[in-house]
């Protein structure tokens, strides 16, 4: 099991291989290997989606991932 935290300054579903698993700046749990994260709802964030490869974390060191809002 791995550790994800997705950082968004409003709460907004996360979207994890195209599925949602939680929402934006909440410790998320998910299987070990590449995933593609991006946010669900307005398409108001950048970048689109993120490519990651998550291994070796922890509840207290979880990868994080950043998007922000678009200017």
């Amino acid at each position: 099991m791995e550790f994800l935290v997705v950082l968004f300054p409003h709460k907004r579903p996360v979207k994890l291989d195209g599925k949602r698993i939680g929402s934006t700046n909440h410790i998320l749990m998910l299987e070990t290997g590449r995933h593609q994260v991006t946010l669900d709802g307005a398409l108001d964030f950048k970048p689109r989606e993120v490519d990651v490869t998550v291994v070796n974390t922890s509840a207290l060191t979880p990868m994080t991932v950043q998007f922000t809002p678009n200017e």
